[in-house]
């Protein structure tokens, strides 16, 4: 089992000491929306829960932009964790709101704001 450490973001921010783990394995697909990146996973109770990214920018094109880029970013991870020959093995941190940024490339043009409002998973 691949497990993916999850640090919760809320407005914009890190939330302190606030991480979730999820089995890489579990997550079942993914779909982008104007200003989200949503992937559904399998809980350990059975149930069907996301993990969204929700992203902001200068404007609609940038937004989209940014959430497709979460979820590229998020995807190479669930490749590196989970796929088939997997590069990644134990506990893979998807990182804080600063590293997701850089990693997955988020811009907000003109604007001083952070790109990633949040990071949330939903668990049982």
């Amino acid at each position: 089992m691949n497990m993916i450490k999850i640090k919760k973001i809320t407005s914009s921010a890190d939330t302190v000491n606030t991480a979730s783990y999820v089995n890489g394995a579990k997550f079942t697909g993914g779909v982008v929306a104007a200003t989200t990146a949503t992937f559904d996973y399998t809980s350990a109770a059975g149930a069907v829960k996301d993990l969204v990214f929700t992203v902001d920018g200068a404007d609609t094109a940038e937004k989209l932009l940014n959430a497709q880029r979460c979820a590229d970013y998020f995807g190479l991870t669930l490749q590196q964790v989970a796929g088939t020959g997997a590069l990644h093995k134990g506990v893979f941190d998807l990182g804080n709101q600063a590293a997701i940024t850089a990693a997955a490339g988020l811009t907000f043009t003109g604007a001083t704001t952070e790109p990633l409002v949040s990071v949330v998973l939903t668990v049982d």
